[in-house]
């Protein structure tokens, strides 16, 4: 005859695991002989979702399990449909015991306020130490401010960001500086537009922020900012979306870390953690690409790293295609390998991934590649195209400005289009130039 399944399975376990279920066997029996309750409680993981949840379920079907808690994002994402504020700690920086911590000994919780806590107390014991220390330490947490109305105030100043003074959709963390040192608040790694300001102390905002961020994450529109943090003063976060976008969020504040040290791993290969231990070219990775240092080195982190460090990248070479224009077939790079280094330098993904719209338009204003030719127009009047004929008035216009007339340089002219302002621009600052 054929071996049950069960028997069967059985079978594939070692003898830990078999002692292990026979353990949980006896507790379940002993239990429910005293007419008790049988709670289980998990976590989430790969395939936890679906095979533990719907193995528990049928469990509880049966009468033989009770009730179940599990992970924050479990029970706020997949069950509730919505992942408010779970936060991510590193469970062994905490001092909590190996033997109980998940796989990776990362520690979740939801972020919830006493009330909740007090109700959640009603029904379970709850170590409110713990939960306070989990609160308190450094970590990353998942957050999402869809359905969030506007209750921070217009901050005209600090925040008047792309003509755009508010911060709307937004949600508020309290957070007490663990350290003395800069600061790092990052937003690196969301899925959405985000905006984001700090404030000194948790309470309602009565002062301006002490800073505010819009597009701060490399080539992203993600948030980030770093400020001078005094240990055990309180700071309020306050996130939200450019002109009120909302999304899935991850946010990261890492206060007197140093990521980019000996032992943080290989920097040509995915490391798994924050940083990697070559420290100069960690570095000049996380410059251009923040994501690196505040979330995870990945494998794109390595490949970028490779042409950022070396000030070169493979992928600038002859026969890669124009720099003119996005490649069709999704290839890196293109074939002017100093304007394609130099557009590279600035996002490496144009030489790591694709070639697309966004590095062509950076291309035309970085080389200058809509310039120096008589039909690209006269430089004193407006065009319909981006540059004018003459290179080193685009060199003036948009690459270096005019400090002494109080010119700030002007890329869209040389990547977009040479318009009136450009030609005014042009009038003041070129006029005697060759």
């Amino acid at each position: 005859m054929p071996t049950k399944p069960i028997q069967a399975l059985e079978e594939q376990l070692d003898e830990q695991a078999r002692e292990r279920i026979m353990q949980v066997v006896d507790a379940v029996v002993a239990a429910k002989k005293r007419a008790g309750k049988v709670v289980v409680v998990t976590g989430s993981g790969p395939n936890v979702h679906e095979g533990v949840t719907t193995l528990i379920a049928e469990l509880m079907r049966l009468g033989i399990v009770d009730g179940v808690t599990t992970s924050s994002a479990v029970v706020a994402h997949e069950m509730g449909g919505v992942l408010d504020k779970v936060k991510r700690v590193d469970g062994k920086a905490l001092g909590i015991d190996e033997r109980l911590l998940p796989h990776g000994d990362t520690f979740e919780l939801t972020l919830t306020d006493d009330e909740t806590k007090n109700e959640i107390a009603e029904f379970m014991p709850i170590d409110r130490d713990l939960l306070s220390r989990l609160a308190a330490a450094d970590g990353e947490t998942l957050f999402n401010n869809g359905g969030a109305t506007t209750d921070g105030p217009d901050e005209p100043g600090v925040c008047d960001i792309f003509d755009y003074t508010q911060i709307g959709s937004d949600i508020w963390f309290c957070y007490q500086a663990t350290c003395s040192d800069p600061a790092v608040v990052s937003l690196c790694g969301s899925s959405y537009d985000t905006k984001m300001a700090v404030y000194e102390g948790c309470g309602c905002p009565s002062a301006a922020p002490i800073a505010c961020s819009d597009d701060d994450c490399g080539s992203g529109f993600e948030s980030r900012i770093t400020f001078q943090a005094t240990v055990g003063q309180s700071y309020l976060i306050r996130i939200g979306g450019f002109e009120g976008a909302q999304g899935d969020g991850t946010l990261n504040i890492l206060c007197g870390q140093e990521v980019c040290a000996a032992g943080s791993g290989d920097c040509s290969t995915d490391t798994g953690t924050r940083g990697c231990d070559d420290v100069d070219c960690c570095n000049t990775t996380c410059a251009v690409d923040p994501y690196c240092c505040d979330v995870e080195w990945d494998q794109l982190c390595a490949d970028e790293s490779a042409g950022l460090c070396a000030g070169s990248f493979a992928a600038c070479a002859a026969g890669a295609g124009s720099c003119e224009t996005a490649h069709d077939t999704g290839a890196a790079g293109c074939s002017a390998v100093d304007c394609c280094d130099s557009v590279c330098m600035q996002d490496p993904f144009c030489c790591v991934d694709t070639w697309d719209d966004l590095c062509a338009q950076t291309a035309l204003g970085t080389c200058l590649l809509a310039c120096g030719s008589a039909s690209d127009g006269g430089c004193f009047t407006a065009n319909s195209s981006p540059g004018c004929e003459t290179v080193a008035c685009c060199q003036k216009v948009c690459v270096e400005g005019d400090p002494e007339n109080n010119v700030t340089p002007d890329p869209f002219c040389c990547d977009t289009e040479w318009d009136q302002t450009c030609a005014d621009t042009a009038a003041t600052i070129c006029r005697g130039l060759p």
